[in-house]
């Protein structure tokens, strides 16, 4: 488990980098001096002894990393709904901080709204999908784990936990 946890660290520092690139490239276009600062900066955040920045590959560090991309998808200017549907589930089923981090999204469409003035309705149709997934995902889960008294609070983030548990109270037996 010591070998897996020490691979995991160095392959979410890989993905944090080319999400991190996939994202400022989304959001800075062709200013690669404003691209190159938005990596620096987001990359460089290693929180402290109370919080963890993106240094500490746990399992909120990759729901993070999911709802990175997943705004990334929501912005771009392509339909990518299949893609949306793909890492809204992984970040659902990662760690609770997915789904509060969605909200931003909710934030995001209505101050652009406000700040253009203007309605738009593809960027409300995404936000609206992943919303719906998000929801349709969680709750039938959250629900089910609640009924098995499987002592869950927070659905499918203690899916694997509920898994783990399970699994060693049978080889402990």
């Amino acid at each position: 488990s010591i070998a897996s946890y020490k691979a995991i660290f160095y392959i979410g520092t890989l993905l944090l980098a080319i999400t991190l690139a996939f994202f400022s490239k989304t959001m800075n276009g062709n200013n690669k001096k404003l691209a190159a600062y938005s990596l620096l900066l987001l990359a460089l955040f290693n929180g402290s002894g109370a919080f963890h920045g993106f240094y500490w590959v746990v399992p909120s560090f990759f729901a993070f990393l999911f709802f990175i991309i997943l705004t990334t998808l929501v912005i771009s200017e392509r339909k990518n709904f299949p893609w949306l549907f793909i890492f809204t589930l992984l970040g659902v089923f990662t760690h609770i901080l997915f789904l509060y981090s969605l909200f931003i999204l909710l934030f995001y469409f209505f101050f652009i709204s406000l700040f253009t003035r203007r309605f738009d309705f593809r960027l409300f149709r995404k936000v609206l999908f992943v919303f719906l997934v998000a929801i349709v995902v969680y709750f039938p889960v959250h629900e089910y784990y609640k009924e098995k008294s499987l002592h869950s609070l927070y659905g499918p983030v203690e899916v694997t936990q509920n898994i783990f548990n399970q699994n060693t109270v049978l080889l402990e037996s």
